[in-house]
């Protein structure tokens, strides 16, 4: 679907189910290509918004939520298959049967989820 800005666009659905305009024109903001120009339509006005392509949320209590095209890697180099379109979580605790992904093992074993403080 055109938008009818230079370069073309390409109506992409965005994570609350609302359509998001995304130029194809290169990289996103300010030449970094990880990440991505959206433009969303507002009810009086269309506003840019520019939101990274990558996302990777630690959850305060569980997982590490892995959000966009991330390949994830062993040791070794060998690439381990995820789900193709679709966000995953990596395991935080040690627990998980499912190793390096997370199976709610963290919900009930004993382990320290504080993170290490920011250094400035």
């Amino acid at each position: 679907e055109s938008t009818g800005r230079p370069g073309g666009d390409q109506a992409t659905p965005g994570a609350s189910g609302r359509s998001l305009r995304k130029g194809l024109s290169g990289a996103g903001a300010r030449g970094d290509p990880s990440r991505t120009t959206l433009h969303r339509p507002c009810p009086n006005e269309d506003t840019d918004v520019t939101e990274p392509a990558i996302k990777i949320t630690v959850s305060a209590r569980g997982s590490l939520r892995i959000e966009g095209d991330v390949p994830l890697y062993d040791s070794e180099g060998n690439q381990i298959p995820t789900p193709e379109g679709r966000p995953y979580s990596l395991c935080r605790c040690g627990d998980s049967s499912r190793k390096p992904f997370c199976d709610g093992s963290h919900k009930t074993c004993d382990w320290d989820p504080t993170l290490a403080p920011v250094e400035g």
